[in-house]
């Protein structure tokens, strides 16, 4: 079986008590089967304290936040009550493995750094190198893909490509992209009833206008969110005028690009529709972009904080909602 990663996945360390937006705070926290049948035969004060500040609902396991949605866990240092009692071993599967994320298919698992984590996005964007990917061997039986997922590859690939050439500005790879895709859709899928739409003629103010609007009405899951999009829209004129100054860095917005296609592009599988997904990393490139434009509006400049920012931000409110990315998938044809 194949694994494959990105190229700066085992460099990740968690950043613990140094970290500016600890993921202990703002999440439920599911515990899994194995992990509670641990906690539960831990003996002594701290087992008892677990089992204090877990809730069973029959079904699941989860820790009872506390105010603010604390983790009870989280000491006044940042860390982890758990881990300094107990070691790795004793953290639940979502606690040890965030921020990962996998995807899986017949012959590979895909691994990645979801960019709700500021460690993750430092990685992605601070080197200014090209977003590449590993493959390993990790040893496990695989089995044979279906023609329609070797050819799903092949084209990821051929995107990758594409994006990878800078020697174009990327306003022109993602056009490039977007004819390559409207090919591919008709060679994959030459059953699908689905007529590929092209890009909206909209003028690009039009375009960023419907974005701010659909992110607008996405369901928010935090209150600073809520505060963010509001405040966005309340200054998208003044933010729209920002942009005549404001130089955007394509090598950031290759990697974020590069980033949605990895993570997303396998999935056209499930409704045989590539175009959607093209234009679905599309609009999130276009939002993140736009809250850059907003930071450099506020700040006359924008620093790497604050694209670490904008991008943890977005992630938290689309990536870990299916809600809000369904919402996103159903508007697509309205905006792009």
């Amino acid at each position: 079986m194949k694994f494959v990663k990105p190229c700066f996945y085992d460099s990740f360390k968690c950043t613990a008590g140094k970290c500016s937006d600890t993921c202990c705070i703002g999440w439920e926290i599911d515990i899994d089967a194995d992990t509670y049948e641990l906690y539960k035969s831990l003996q002594g004060d701290f087992g008892k304290r677990l089992m204090d500040n877990i809730v069973f609902d029959g079904e699941t396991a989860s820790f009872k936040l506390l105010k603010g949605d604390i983790c009870p866990f989280l000491n006044n240092e940042g860390l982890c009550d758990i881990y300094i009692n107990s070691g790795r071993d004793y953290l639940c599967d979502i606690c040890s493995l965030h921020p990962r994320f996998f995807n899986f298919s017949e012959d590979r698992t895909e691994a990645g750094l979801g960019l709700c984590c500021e460690e993750a996005c430092r990685l992605l964007i601070e080197s200014g190198n090209r977003l590449t990917f590993i493959t390993e061997d990790d040893g496990k039986e695989a089995f044979i893909n279906t023609p329609v997922e070797d050819m799903l590859l092949n084209a990821r690939e051929n995107i990758f490509n594409i994006i990878y050439n800078r020697e174009k500005p990327l306003k022109k790879r993602i056009s490039d992209i977007f004819k390559f895709s409207l090919k591919a859709q008709k060679d994959i899928f030459p059953d699908n009833n689905i007529t590929p739409k092209g890009f909206s003629q909209k003028p690009f103010p039009d375009i960023i206008k419907d974005i701010i609007k659909l992110m607008l009405n996405t369901e928010p899951v935090n209150g600073e969110w809520t505060e963010y999009i509001n405040k966005i829209e309340k200054n998208a004129d003044a933010v729209l005028s920002s942009l005549n100054s404001f130089v955007p860095d394509d090598i950031v917005y290759e990697q974020l690009f590069t980033y949605l296609i990895y993570r997303y592009f396998l999935k056209s599988a499930e409704n045989e529709d590539i175009i959607s997904v093209i234009k679905f990393a599309l609009i999130n490139l276009i939002f993140i972009y736009l809250s850059d434009a907003y930071s450099f509006l506020l700040n006359k400049k924008i620093t790497l904080n604050n694209r670490i920012s904008n991008i943890k931000r977005w992630s938290k409110q689309i990536e870990y909602s299916q809600e809000n990315i369904d919402l996103i998938f159903y508007h697509l044809n309205d905006i792009l």
